[in-house]
């Protein structure tokens, strides 16, 4: 079993550090998508409530 050389580690690292900017992103686009979703969802039972 030999260890991994530092070179793969760094690579290893790199992509790590991508991956969870690139889930952040995603984070920060879907949030605000999903709330805005939810809230017209909400207005949406409201009106369907007014107009029964």
């Amino acid at each position: 079993m030999n260890m991994p050389t530092m070179q793969e580690l760094t690579q290893i690292w790199e992509v790590i550090i991508i991956w969870i900017k690139y889930m952040l992103m995603h984070l920060a686009i879907a949030m605000p998508i999903m709330f805005i979703v939810m809230k017209f969802l909400n207005v949406n039972k409201k009106f369907a409530k007014l107009l029964k």
